[in-house]
């Protein structure tokens, strides 16, 4: 069980205007819990972010095809 990386950088939801510094095009959003987190983080909605070039046993993706 790991988080799930995605090709969406992290950015604000829509409507949100807080700012942060890593909004933009600096670290991609993780989907979901993997096995080393807390029960609170395990829910597919649950949203958190790293770098592209990070590499862990926690991350994994998905592959999926599009007609």
């Amino acid at each position: 069980n790991v988080c799930e990386w995605t090709a969406s950088w992290y950015d604000a939801y829509p409507g949100n205007t807080d700012s942060y510094e890593l909004y933009g095009t600096q670290v991609r959003v993780c989907r979901g819990g993997s096995w080393g987190d807390d029960g609170g983080d395990l829910r597919a909605a649950d949203r958190s972010w790293n770098a592209p070039v990070v590499s862990s046993r926690y991350f994994g993706f998905r592959c999926a095809h599009s007609r």
